[in-house]
């Protein structure tokens, strides 16, 4: 049996997963700080999940009854670029697209059950969606408004247009359609 973990860069990604997840019917388990009111930025990643091992979600013992545990983390990177200050965080961009910020580090890998799935938009998620041909939200809490909110066939027919429009922009610019995808294929079946 796999469990999925989804670590939620702020309130517009959380309950975009959520909507997705339960529509999914997936047994996702999300991880935000605040409820997703704070972000959780790439540069406190690491010490953000070296928190939530501490804390015991994902601690061994755990672990154990699971074949596979997938920790999913959609960031916007943005904010890498540089700041008022002249610094930036340019240098843990590319190590963090292919996985390498975290699924090298050795005190994040508690054993080979554990992997490490990141998806980025280049911006933040809203300015992402002006780019598609989607309802843009007027505010973070409206993101379900991309989606339809009535019978579950029609909330899959939605997911993958969703999906669709985030397929047609660039992988520079966004995963979001990859992550979608790995959604897709791990949900249950009705």
């Amino acid at each position: 049996m796999e469990t999925y973990f989804f670590v939620c860069h702020g309130k517009t990604e959380k309950l975009f997963i959520e909507y997705i997840a339960s529509t999914y019917r997936i047994p996702l388990t999300v991880l935000s700080k605040k409820n997703g009111k704070s972000s959780i930025q790439i540069n406190m990643l690491k010490s953000y999940l070296k928190g939530e091992i501490n804390k015991g979600t994902l601690t061994q013992s755990k672990l154990e009854e699971y074949s596979k545990v997938y920790v999913l983390i959609l960031m916007d990177i943005d904010e890498l670029y540089p700041m008022s200050d002249g610094s930036d965080l340019l240098h843990l961009k590319n190590p963090y697209i292919s996985g390498e910020l975290l699924n090298l580090n050795e005190d994040l890998i508690l054993n080979s059950k554990i992997e490490y799935l990141t998806f980025h938009n280049d911006l933040n998620m809203e300015d992402v969606l002006k780019k598609t041909d989607l309802q843009v939200p007027n505010s973070k809490t409206d993101i379900q408004k991309i989606f339809p909110l009535s019978n579950t066939s029609i909330k899959i027919d939605g997911i993958e247009t969703v999906k669709n429009e985030f397929a047609k922009l660039d992988d520079s610019i966004t995963t979001v359609d990859k992550l979608i995808e790995f959604l897709q294929s791990k949900r249950v079946q009705f």
